[in-house]
């Protein structure tokens, strides 16, 4: 579990978390994004374990796309107007 303290004031817990997505570990570190309870989505940056930030819907998409990772229903609208 842990509990982070976002720039709004606002406090999350991952364990409360509906859905989590591990980046690839890059640089030494990894990213970790998740959907709130709330359905917002933040970003856990593993560089640095007590940073925490709210991330855009499209922002998630093009953080799960750069992961290789499988866009999930509801942000999917999202990928409609990718080109290529």
């Amino acid at each position: 579990m842990a509990i982070y303290k976002m720039d709004d004031g606002r406090w999350v817990n991952t364990d409360k978390a509906q859905a989590k997505w591990d980046g690839v570990q890059k640089h030494g570190y990894r990213q970790t994004l998740y959907r709130s309870s709330k359905g917002e989505y933040y970003i856990v940056d593993g560089m640095d374990d007590d940073a925490a930030f709210w991330v855009s819907d499209e922002k998630a998409v093009l953080w799960l796309l750069s992961e290789g990772r499988k866009v999930p229903e509801g942000l999917d609208g999202f990928t409609n107007d990718m080109i290529e």
